[in-house]
């Protein structure tokens, strides 16, 4: 027959004592689990609300549906519309100054694109200034010098007196390749067309084939009252995606 160790009151107290002991460790894995559970869900509610669509409505009554993103996020639509807009205004000229609107045809022939100065006191086509508030500023100036520039010969010679207007046919605009978070590059694959109008006659197409680093920037909101001058509110909706170009490359396919 066994000897026993302990008295029925010492196994009594060595059982409550490994019960409670257990139950601790069992409070502490279900705190952990908790806590694990928590931090998990918090990032999934984070990401879920960055993700959720919000309903806008506007002042005409419309109503527009809104992501929410980080302010150096663009849709790669947005910047693909941008591009194309940058490519359009660089090269739509179409001798006509946008500050006025004529009222008749007499004032229309008269309403002739004056131009505006570049840092080399060289005349540039307004629209092609408009493009250039697109740019980053170190950019746009060397751009509107070269484009001004009589030996370069972008502007035909007697464009400021109507008889030239110009157009681009933009045939390729890719889909955005993210550099760095707010930087990207587009490929943009276009024809510049010239036509004269003293002859009637459109001139040989100019490629413009080339790769635009793209910037996120802050977005601006237009100050100015719908009766505001066209040209004015042109120039605050350019900004208005929150882009800039940042370098202007050849392409290479």
């Amino acid at each position: 027959m066994k000897k026993r160790l302990l008295g029925k009151n010492e196994e009594s107290l060595l059982r409550s004592r490994e019960m409670i002991a257990w139950g601790q460790i069992g409070m502490a894995i279900a705190f952990m689990c908790l806590a694990f559970s928590s931090c998990s869900n918090s990032s999934a509610i984070h990401n879920f609300s960055r993700e959720q669509l919000a309903t806008i409505q506007l002042c005409d009554g419309s109503a527009l549906y809104a992501k929410q993103r980080f302010s150096n996020e663009r849709e790669d639509l947005v910047i693909q519309d941008f591009t194309q807009q940058f490519v359009s205004l660089l090269w739509t000229w179409d001798g006509k100054n946008p500050s006025k609107k004529p009222m008749s045809k007499k004032e229309d022939r008269k309403n002739l694109d004056p131009g505006i100065k570049a840092e080399n006191g060289q005349k540039v086509p307004i629209s092609a200034w408009a493009a250039s508030l697109m740019m980053n500023p170190k950019l746009a100036n060397n751009f509107l010098n070269e484009l001004s520039s009589p030996q370069s010969l972008h502007i035909p010679k007697g464009y400021f007196n109507g008889n030239f207007n110009t157009t681009v046919k933009v045939r390729y605009v890719s889909i955005p390749r993210q550099l760095i978070p707010g930087i990207w590059e587009v490929d943009v694959v276009s024809d510049r067309l010239i036509f004269d109008k003293r002859k009637n006659r459109q001139l040989k197409p100019i490629p413009f084939n080339r790769t635009l680093r793209i910037k996120a920037i802050t977005i601006s909101h237009s100050p100015l009252k719908e009766d505001a001058n066209p040209l004015d509110r042109a120039l605050y909706a350019i900004n208005a995606k929150g882009l800039e170009v940042e370098t202007i490359l050849d392409f290479k396919p």
